[in-house]
């Protein structure tokens, strides 16, 4: 149209020009002259506009292209020239099949006048077989008196690829959030949940739809929302930061807790502004249990290899000097038994006697602190008569109190009625019996008392002793932070009485404490659980 037009106003200024040659022309026909050049060179501005436009233009009588700009002639793969000499069929086969009826017919109806909607999308096929989406602005136009259409189109190929791959790219990222078997989750900035995946809402015994309108606040361990509150603000805030992984406690549905090890990773535009997070949960709940099942072995393993080392400490110490004690006794009195008097060979009997004693308590408490390490002391509970056993351990230790002048009280009721291990009850009360004596001075007082406290009995040995300081009381149930001192009358002790004392009570589900004032005395007390509460 554009080089028709150029050429008919070619002509005329030649013609005008022609005129002007044989006839005297008026001033103002100069005028008229001026104003068409101005013309011609707006057209020329306008035509190399249209050459150079991106976008595709041609113009069109029926099934003729008239023109065509490069751009068009790009889009089909086509030179202009061969455009240009296409017949009709060779056009109608530029359109894809399934389009040909739809932009055939509208482009008739467009020349015989119709309204059409000027634009649509249609497929066409280029020069290499390729087939190409345009999208077409058509307008009909008159040309040289006669109907013609002006296609303005752009190729939509590049673009539908694009967004196909991205569509393909939001479906797979869909099928992979859905289907994956970890939690993950999508948050608004605020921290409230947009989306989570079955998984994710599995892991809190929800379902995905009642997640929507929740925030991660809502499902976090209270001790942990503090936390969880800085590490947001910090995604937030800090633009370099791209994501934090932390491990913490979440709360489900149903109010239990479970560990989780989770990945926040804020999503953020082009100019760097937060859109949204995602979030990667993974139960940890059991690696939890299994570390803290390490560090309980560890501490019990800990704990062995104290025991293992006081086990040598007695053998290598306490052991040896009872036994040093007992050689040395006897040997003297076997050298010189003649030269001794009756007085004297008695003495060294009852030496010998107290050495063999105190070996005998100390390889007693060895055998039971072993029994109870290895696991072969087996708990055998039944009902006890606390008044019966309490006056058997009295009248045991009532001669060892009356030779250092301590007196031996007792406020047992005799209704009171236990349900333990017989011989473990019996021996605790006899080391606290026989503790209390030995740290108690001539005139003082050793008490036995108990009394019922629901469901159990607070069984307590009081008394008037030398007494305990503060920092030492920590140490007297611990093997590794043994507590030792003489008796008032430099009575010795092994070590092991009141570690086996808090053994056997809580093998039968009780506690063991102690109050104490030095110069004033110590009060240890026990429980034990009350018969007529337990079932044989």
């Amino acid at each position: 149209m554009i080089a028709r037009t150029n050429k008919l106003k070619v002509q005329d200024e030649e013609k005008i020009s022609h005129s002007s040659s044989e006839t005297s022309i008026p001033a103002i026909n100069k005028n008229d002259s001026v104003k068409k050049k101005v013309a011609l060179e707006s057209e020329q501005k306008y035509k190399q506009f249209v050459e150079d436009a991106l976008l595709g233009i041609g113009i069109f009588e029926g099934l003729k292209i008239i023109y065509a700009n490069p751009a068009f002639a790009l889009i089909f793969g086509y030179s202009i020239e061969e455009l240009l000499s296409f017949t009709p069929k060779q056009i109608r086969n530029l359109i894809h099949p399934q389009d040909q009826k739809l932009v055939l017919d509208n482009l008739q109806k467009r020349l015989a006048g119709f309204d059409i909607p000027p634009h649509y999308q249609f497929k066409v096929i280029s020069k290499d077989g390729n087939t190409k989406t345009i999208e077409l602005y058509a307008k009909k136009i008159e040309f040289d008196g006669k109907p013609a259409v002006q296609a303005i189109c752009i190729d939509l190929t590049e673009r539908i690829k694009t967004r196909k791959a991205l569509e393909n790219s939001e479906e797979k990222f869909k099928k992979i959030f859905e289907n994956s078997g970890i939690g993950m989750s999508i948050l608004d900035p605020k921290g409230k949940f947009i989306k989570v995946n079955k998984s994710f809402a599995d892991m809190f015994n929800y379902n995905s739809a009642e997640f929507i309108g929740l925030s991660l606040l809502d499902v976090t361990h209270p001790s942990e929302i503090e936390h969880s509150i800085q590490i947001m603000k910090s995604l937030r805030e800090n633009k370099e930061e791209k994501n934090k992984q932390v491990e913490k406690k979440y709360i489900k549905k149903n109010g239990e807790s479970f560990w989780g090890f989770v990945t926040i990773t804020p999503i953020k535009d082009s100019a760097g502004n937060l859109s949204y997070f995602i979030a990667q949960l993974y139960d940890i709940t059991k690696r939890k249990k299994t570390e803290r099942k390490l560090a309980r072995y560890a501490e019990e393993l800990k704990e062995l290899n104290t025991s293992k080392d006081k086990f040598f400490s007695i053998i290598s110490h306490d052991l040896r000097s009872p036994f040093n004690a007992l050689l040395g006794i006897s040997e003297y009195t076997s050298r010189f038994f003649d030269e001794l008097s009756e007085t004297e060979i008695k003495d060294s009997v009852i030496n010998m006697h107290n050495s063999a004693k105190k070996v005998y308590e100390l390889m007693q408490n060895l055998l039971e602190w072993t029994q109870v390490q290895t696991g072969r002391l087996k708990v055998e509970k039944s009902k006890i008569d606390l008044c019966e056993i309490s006056n058997e351990i009295l009248e045991l230790y009532r001669d060892t109190a009356a030779n250092k002048k301590v007196k031996l009280d007792s406020e047992i009721s005799c209704t009171i009625n236990l349900y333990a291990d017989r011989y473990m009850i019996e021996t605790v009360i006899r080391n606290l019996i026989s503790n209390a004596i030995k740290f108690t001075n001539p005139g003082g007082t050793v008490s036995l008392n108990a009394a019922v406290n629901g469901v159990l009995v607070e069984i307590t040995v009081l008394d008037t002793g030398v007494g305990i300081a503060k920092e030492n009381q920590n140490k007297l149930f611990k093997i590794d932070a043994q507590y030792r001192r003489e008796g008032t009358a430099n009575e010795k002790g092994t070590g092991l009485g009141l570690i086996l004392c808090k053994e056997f009570v809580e093998k039968n589900n009780g506690t063991i404490r102690i109050e104490s004032k030095e110069n004033e005395g110590s009060k240890f007390t026990f429980t034990v659980p009350l018969y007529k509460n337990s079932s044989e």
